[in-house]
């Protein structure tokens, strides 16, 4: 079996990949700050295997927690590889100068430390 993480997946290219990874050899393990009900029916209406973790990435001090989470529905017994798809993003599209700072710590903790930190786990 094939673990894949999958974060943003909620929508847009998120979604997309989602729907494509899903097989009978692979077993999904989605991030999104907002769950996707129509993704999550299809996949069990199909019977393919999915997790569903409702999470921000903003809140990079519990990432530690998700990855147990995660983890946790790993089966090591018949795990063939396990790969983090990190799409999830937000987009920066103003002049710093007329940024606040709590708009430039989300915009970091979401496009940089998450990432940093989800590749550090095992």
């Amino acid at each position: 079996m094939k673990y894949i993480i999958l974060t943003g997946a909620s929508r847009g290219i998120g979604e997309a990949l989602c729907r494509k990874l899903l097989s009978n050899h692979h077993h999904l393990l989605c991030v999104s700050r907002k769950k996707n009900d129509s993704l999550i029916a299809f996949a069990h209406s199909e019977q393919y295997k999915m997790d569903y973790f409702e999470f921000d990435l903003n809140n990079v001090h519990e990432i530690d927690e998700l990855m147990r989470n995660i983890f946790g529905r790993i089966d090591s017994s018949n795990m063939e590889s396990i790969y983090l798809i990190n799409n999830a993003g937000i987009v920066f599209n103003r002049l710093i100068e007329e940024t606040d700072p709590a708009s430039i710590i989300q915009l970091l903790n979401i496009n940089l430390v998450s990432p940093m930190i989800l590749t550090g786990k095992r």
